[in-house]
């Protein structure tokens, strides 16, 4: 059934906004709960199988699937259960499922065809929004992935969905971006969050491709061939300088380990984040003109609460639980215990040093951790309030690109 919008006004009581011929340019938090979030709307368009032919669209574009192999693979899920790549799809109206493809997966896939330096170049080219756009939507669709699946295969024991505990609401900035291209909006100053872009070694005897997502960190972090891709979502780019030790100690490519190590401390970096930014919609009348996504900065940069080691040894431990038994002279059982605690590094030795050539940590390791990201509170003014991201420095080896500029210096 056809809706009329014909005699509509634009904006709706749950504060949603359409133009005259329908399009909805503005969906509200609350649409996108009951609707996306908990309902079985086009997570684009917001229209229902009753109104428009659907397909399934692919978590992971299919493009991908095919460079990779990826088909007869398998994700982990939260409950770490594994669920096909080839069956992990989400439903979306036909229309938009093709605007996704051209939008984003037919330049993002030919930049992917040539690894590092062809993504490197589509940055350069058009900068980093259409990446980060891209990041966010594979990070949104996971998790609405998620509303699909059981947390339990013994139904015994309840019928809660892995998405059980989501605050949606969360997800409706993320919600926003993703529709920037259907609805038009602008994207403002530090409306994209950090992004990284690291080289990886592709003869480092693992599989080519590598995927973990960070829900409570607002994190995704995806390694193709040689290039390992990172996005953090709502920190207004703040968390790329938080980790800037982490960065300055890179000297060579990593090896998948040391991929996924950095992914737990940019996602460790924003759970940490004291004084969050906040993200709105702004339009020039009630017909959606001017449509413009907007961050509101707090004023004197971001403030790091002191650095809780537990909550970085538990996302550490979440993301690189299965390479413990890796660790020369350590049973699993200790080394995940120096994970849990925050005391054992994939990417630095027990001086500090950046760990080259497949070496893996020795039985000594744990104690350079604290030193080699430094989370703490800022005072409201002054230079530390400020944490620079990394500028482009494309000739130190292994080094990455922040990809932001530098973080602001006041709230706007």
């Amino acid at each position: 059934m056809a809706i009329d919008y014909t005699n509509a006004m634009p904006i709706a009581t749950d504060g949603s906004v359409h133009n005259h011929e329908g399009r909805l340019l503005y969906c509200s938090a609350d649409r996108f709960v009951a609707h996306v979030g908990e309902g079985d709307h086009c997570f684009i368009c917001d229209r229902t199988e009753r109104e428009i032919a659907f397909n399934r669209e692919h978590v992971l574009p299919n493009w991908l699937l095919h460079q990779f192999g990826l088909h007869g693979k398998s994700v982990t899920l939260p409950n770490r259960v594994l669920h096909s790549y080839g069956t992990y799809r989400i439903p979306c109206c036909i229309d938009c499922n093709t605007r996704l493809s051209k939008h984003f997966e037919t330049p993002i896939s030919e930049a992917f065809a040539h690894g590092l330096v062809s993504i490197q170049a589509l940055v350069e080219r058009e900068g980093p929004e259409r990446l980060f756009h891209w990041m966010a939507l594979i990070f949104l669709k996971m998790h609405l992935k998620d509303r699909r699946l059981y947390k339990h295969l013994d139904r015994r024991e309840g019928d809660a969905r892995i998405s059980e505990t989501y605050d949606w609401a969360t997800f409706h900035h993320i919600h926003c971006m993703v529709r920037a291209h259907y609805s038009g909006a602008e994207i403002g100053d530090y409306v994209l969050g950090s992004v990284l872009i690291i080289q990886v070694d592709p003869d480092a005897g693992d599989e080519p491709f590598d995927l973990a997502s960070v829900t409570d960190g607002f994190t995704l972090y995806l390694r193709a061939g040689d290039v390992a891709l990172y996005a953090v979502f709502n920190d207004a780019q703040a968390c790329v300088g938080a980790i800037e030790p982490v960065l300055d100690g890179i000297t060579g490519m990593l090896n998948p380990l040391q991929a996924r190590e950095l992914a737990a401390e940019l996602a460790a970096a924003n759970m940490h984040l004291g004084n969050r930014p906040t993200f709105h919609t702004l339009m020039s009348d009630e017909d959606g003109a001017d449509l413009q996504i907007v961050a509101r900065l707090p004023v004197g940069g971001p403030v790091f609460a002191d650095k809780n080691h537990d909550l970085v040894g538990f996302v550490k431990h979440f993301l690189l639980q299965h390479a413990t038994g890796n660790v020369e002279g350590r049973s699993r059982e200790e080394s995940c215990d120096l994970l849990r605690q925050n005391k054992l590094s994939f990417l630095f030795d027990n001086d500090g040093r950046f760990i080259s050539d497949g070496r893996v940590p020795s039985s000594d390791a744990g104690s350079l951790v604290a030193n080699t990201a430094r989370f703490g509170k800022r005072d409201a003014i002054g230079s530390e309030a400020v944490l620079p991201v990394p500028e482009t420095d494309m000739d130190r080896p292994g080094a990455g690109v922040g990809l932001n500029g530098r973080a602001p210096e006041s709230g706007a």
